[in-house]
């Protein structure tokens, strides 16, 4: 449509002013009128561009919208990808077959979970983890001060009455008779050692229990605190 009137608006233009020099040299009167055509074909013309332009703006407008809809589609998709209970964020993963957390610096290998007795208070239990540790990095890692694992492993308990949920703090285990604790060696490398790039040790993690009834939730964290599993543990 706009194509026609521009090309309606050039005949215009060129018929008004081939008729116009005709009538000045004919001297018959008419050249007022050509003009006029004239006139009107140029007036044509400039509508007929000014639509195409306004034409070629909704549809760059139009796609531009299409554009973003389908990146933000995409965008959405990736993220519900990586919050679809996949248990992974980044980095950070849980492997439901080896029992395996991944930080963004070290494995975490639970190979023995335990309940023992809490040096906190001796009526209850303390949950223990046994786990082989593991650096990923090409860089030396100090457990306690680099890669603490109570940074990104959260747990808690519903208390006693019911009522509430409990968060339970870092663990400590009651002394055996030659004063020492049933996890001294892992404890140990726990507190005093550092982790040599690609090497693994043997470790420990432990909450000390509000009640020895209700199960014991645990948190697996990513960095942003938002848990990439959890699991749960009967107490024994």
């Amino acid at each position: 449509m706009i194509g026609f009137i521009a090309l309606v608006g050039i005949v215009a233009i060129i018929g008004g002013i081939i008729y116009g020099i005709i009538s000045l040299i004919k001297k018959n009167g008419r050249a007022k009128i050509s003009w006029l055509a004239a006139l009107a074909g140029v007036v044509l013309f400039l509508g007929a561009g000014y639509m195409e332009l306004q034409s070629e703006d909704k549809a760059d407008t139009a796609d531009a919208k299409t554009e973003k809809t389908s990146t933000s589609k995409k965008d959405n998709k990736k993220s519900e990808t990586v919050a679809d209970e996949t248990h992974k964020s980044g980095k950070f993963s849980f492997d439901d077959k080896t029992n395996t957390f991944k930080t963004d610096k070290l494995s975490y290998k639970i190979t023995k979970v335990a309940f023992m007795n809490s040096a906190a208070d001796q009526s209850k239990k303390t949950i223990v983890f046994e786990t082989d540790i593991t650096n990923n990095t090409d860089q030396e890692l100090d457990l306690v001060a680099d890669a603490n694992a109570h940074l990104y492993i959260h747990a808690k308990q519903k208390a006693s009455d019911g009522k509430s949920n409990k968060e339970l703090q870092p663990g400590t285990l009651a002394l055996d008779a030659n004063a020492n604790s049933p996890e001294q060696a892992r404890e140990n490398t726990m507190n005093t050692s550092s982790i040599l790039p690609g090497k693994t040790v043997q470790g420990v993690f432990m909450f000390d229990l509000d009640n020895n009834d209700n199960p014991v939730v645990v948190d697996f964290d990513n960095a942003g605190f938002q848990p990439i599993a959890k699991k749960t543990y009967n107490v024994e």
